[in-house]
């Protein structure tokens, strides 16, 4: 058994609505995405790397340089409006839009994604998101459950 890691980075907007405070009002990060992948094989070959990032990227492309919302948020229906209006990207999540349901999201999808037929001696150990240098959260799989994954793709 051996890991695998695939880092990627995204740019998104988001706010946090519960807890007040400056975090409240819409905000952007560079997001950087670490998923450990668990191999049953000895080595990772580079066709199992390339695999992997796509599987990474296909999660993430909706979400970079896009505005990252909260079902829950008071102002969705008004934040969705603006981004129809002046044309931005927007995705959803079920919950406020931490860096730890962040990383949930990401996981549930991943795993929808590698239940469509990606390599089989492939697991998910875990998924980090970092929304700067000094603070990320990280899920595994079985601590995501009661997450949903990413909604939507490109809304306009």
């Amino acid at each position: 058994m051996m890991t695998a890691s695939v880092d990627v980075a995204f740019n998104a907007a988001h706010r946090i609505c519960s807890g007040g405070g400056r975090c409240g009002n819409l905000h952007g990060h560079t997001y950087r995405v670490r998923v450990d992948f668990a191999c049953d094989r000895a080595g990772v070959w580079d066709a199992d790397y390339k695999a992997l990032r796509q599987l990474v990227y296909g999660v993430t492309d909706g979400m970079d340089y896009a505005v990252i919302l909260s079902e829950d948020d008071p102002a969705f229906n008004d934040i969705t409006q603006m981004c129809g209006r002046l044309g931005f990207k927007y995705t959803t999540i079920t919950d406020e839009t931490t860096p730890g349901n962040i990383a949930s999201a990401v996981l549930c999808s991943l795993i929808m994604k590698l239940d469509e037929g990606n390599p089989e001696h492939v697991r998910i150990k875990s998924v980090t998101v970092w929304d700067s240098a000094e603070t990320r959260a990280m899920v595994m799989p079985d601590t995501a459950g009661v997450f949903q994954p990413v909604h939507g793709e490109d809304k306009h």
